[in-house]
Parts: structure tokens; sequence; C-alpha cells
């Protein structure tokens, strides 16, 4: 797994999650939500899709297909 994150402090954050591995996988990502000057009720969506995202705790899990990518805001 490899994570590029841009930050624009409380405005939000937007990741790239990549998986680069042969397999499925659930992508675990851990974000320290007050560092990045996000609330703790901060939300997590697809940026392209707009569907929402799993963000509990700064947690972040989501399913990637091998070789595959996808970009979640959280905000």
């Amino acid at each position: 797994i490899k994570v590029s994150l841009w930050t624009r402090g409380a405005q939000g954050a937007m990741l790239v999650i990549s998986n680069l591995g042969k397999e499925r996988l659930d992508a675990g990502v851990s974000l320290n939500l007050k560092q990045l000057g996000l609330k703790p009720t901060a939300r997590a969506v697809d940026a392209l899709s707009k569907s929402p995202v799993a963000l509990s705790h700064g947690q972040i899990s989501i399913p990637l297909d091998s070789l595959n990518w996808r970009m979640v805001q959280v905000q």
C-alpha cells in the first residue's frame, strides 16, 4: 500500500491510496486528525464518486483491487 496525502489544515485533506500488490486487499490507513488540523468528527468520501468511506477515530479501511487506487477526501 502506498498513500500520498495533501492537506489544507481545517479545509481538509486529500489522499490517494494505492494497492501496488498482486492481490485484492482492504487497505488500512491511520490518520492523526489533530495533527492534520481536522476535527475528530471528520468524514471521508471517495473524491470521484462522492460515496462515503468509513472513517473511525482516524482509521480508514478501504477495499482495493490489485494495481488499483482510490482518491479519498477527508473534511
